[in-house]
């Protein structure tokens, strides 16, 4: 009898911990494709187009533009207290200044990396998305280029330049599956600022310039994509343009980041 007690109590604990499981699991798969779902001021699905992408790049839906938001966590909005980031404030500069409504998907992904952006372009409702926009706006790099500052002085010479390469092949895929995509869309490319000015001739700093080189080299290859700099606009205010965890722009920073983005749009 005291062994049937046992077996049937390990039974109905082994059971409460298969539904906890369960349960678990499900919330763990709802967030995860919560976060790659469209924000701001679009809701639900993008407009339909054509099963073939590529066949109707560069159509818009009638009566608005569509600006699609690519990458990392700055191109989420994080550090801002609104959740804005300078995509939302870019779009509603954009409706002020067309004076039609305008249409925000935003993709962007804490943390994410140039190659996780390869693999995250293959998604068809991405693509479509991509197929009927006006501007796509992207965020990448910033990521991959701090793996290699955590990383042991010795190593960092020989990782930044694998990664550089890496970051470069990355985006270079990217360039091409956007034109698959849409070969009328303007891109743009917001370039890295610095955390730290106070150490000009530090090798990270070294890198950095270097990285945004090679990047904005590449994108000029585009006939039609724009290269935001930021560096010189966090240099002599990085403590205003700062959030308060010392990495992602403050409303101020994305302020600025979206009145230089606007700046540079064609009218």
């Amino acid at each position: 009898m005291k062994t049937k007690l046992v077996w049937y109590s390990i039974l109905f604990f082994f059971l409460i911990g298969f539904i906890g499981f369960v349960i678990g699991f499900g919330n763990a798969l709802s967030i995860g494709m919560a976060v790659t779902q469209p924000t701001g001021k679009a809701v639900g699905m993008p407009a339909e187009s054509s099963s073939d992408v590529g066949e109707e790049a560069g159509n818009l839906p009638p009566g608005g533009v569509q600006v699609i938001v690519l990458g990392d966590s700055l191109a989420r909005g994080t550090g801002d207290p609104a959740g804005e980031g300078f995509a939302e404030r870019v779009v509603q500069a954009i409706e002020e200044r067309r004076n039609e409504p305008v249409t925000l998907y935003n993709f962007a992904v804490e943390g994410m990396r140039s190659e996780a952006l390869v693999s995250q372009l293959e998604d068809p409702m991405i693509l479509q998305a991509i197929a009927n926009a006006r501007y796509v706006m992207i965020s990448i790099g910033g990521n991959d280029l701090r793996d290699v500052a955590r990383l042991p002085l010795i190593q960092q010479d020989q990782a930044f330049e694998e990664s550089l390469s890496n970051h470069i092949t990355n985006l270079n895929r990217i360039l091409q599956q956007l034109r698959t995509a849409n070969n009328r869309a303007l891109i743009v490319f917001i370039g890295l600022y610095n955390v730290d000015y106070s150490r000009p001739n530090d090798p990270e700093n070294a890198y950095l310039l270097e990285w945004n080189y090679e990047t904005h080299q590449l994108l000029e290859t585009d006939d039609y994509s724009l290269f935001i700099p930021t560096y010189d606009l966090f240099q002599l205010k990085v403590d205003q343009y700062l959030s308060f965890d010392g990495l992602h722009p403050s409303a101020s920073g994305y302020d600025a980041i979206a009145d230089r983005i606007m700046r540079n749009l064609p009218e």
